[in-house]
């Protein structure tokens, strides 16, 4: 049993992470699906669990009635798609918000209500001349318009929040570019001026001194071959980068 329920869990895991991980944030489909079933779980088992956990059908109703909502949430988000936020002020934006709410609430009562009746389909006539009045309306929207303008504010919410952070490692990884950019051209300009006087120096030595030639030779090569492969890193070894440096003032020491 325990086994078995591992292998699920791993199974979770790797769904989940194969998910997420592409984003490096929980996609929309995952979070709204999680959201709604935590919501009909709150209902069912927390508000009226007396009503729905003893009576099957109108268990099955309530639970598709609570779908229908999540339905109508998912061709909601495509109409915030398409709305350009950030070339709208925050007070249209709003209204856009509230509206749209409105008719997602509206939507939400008619459908919900339609598979309720389904479920009641014996007192038809009762039900909707209770249901369908302007007063019940009303009464219903007082729950259900909150309910999808919340739903409506975690998005947008959520979506600036993505938003920022896709700006701010845009700006960062453009700072990190441009500082490389910078180094490396800092590197074309130290290199060949270090390179030509090392060289200019080493061929003196070998009249000279070959010990020191030869020295200063090996100390060239490790500290051109640490160079090209730096280069390629954004993080290297602090060791690595002292080690360089003192070949570079050995070599200059030989030098001078």
């Amino acid at each position: 049993m325990m086994l078995k329920f591992m292998e699920a869990y791993n199974r979770i895991k790797i769904l989940v992470e194969k998910h997420v991980g592409k984003n490096e944030y929980p996609p929309f489909h995952l979070v709204n699906t999680i959201g709604w079933i935590i919501l009909i779980a709150a209902d069912t088992f927390i508000v009226s669990p007396n009503e729905l956990l003893w009576n099957w059908p109108r268990l099955i109703a309530n639970t598709v009635e609570w779908l229908s909502g999540y339905v109508i949430t998912i061709y909601l988000r495509q109409a915030y798609i398409r709305y350009k936020y950030k070339s709208n002020s925050i007070l249209r934006l709003i209204a856009f918000v509230l509206i749209s709410s409105l008719i997602a609430s509206i939507l939400f009562f008619f459908v919900a209500h339609f598979i309720d009746l389904l479920f009641r389909f014996q007192n038809i006539s009762k039900y909707l001349n209770y249901v369908f009045s302007i007063k019940y309306l009303v009464f219903r929207l007082t729950s259900l318009y909150p309910l999808m303008t919340t739903w409506s504010l975690l998005y947008f919410g959520l979506k600036f929040w993505i938003d920022l952070l896709s700006e701010i490692k845009r700006a960062e990884k453009a700072d990190l570019l441009a500082q490389s950019a910078q180094l490396q051209m800092l590197r074309y300009q130290i290199n060949p001026h270090f390179l030509f006087n090392s060289f200019s120096s080493l061929r003196a030595l070998i009249r000279t001194n070959k010990d020191k030639a030869e020295e200063m030779v090996g100390k060239l090569s490790e500290f051109f071959r640490y160079t090209l492969i730096a280069k390629l890193n954004t993080e290297v070894p602090l060791i690595n980068e002292i080690e360089a440096i003192t070949h570079y003032a050995e070599i200059e020491k030989i030098r001078f």
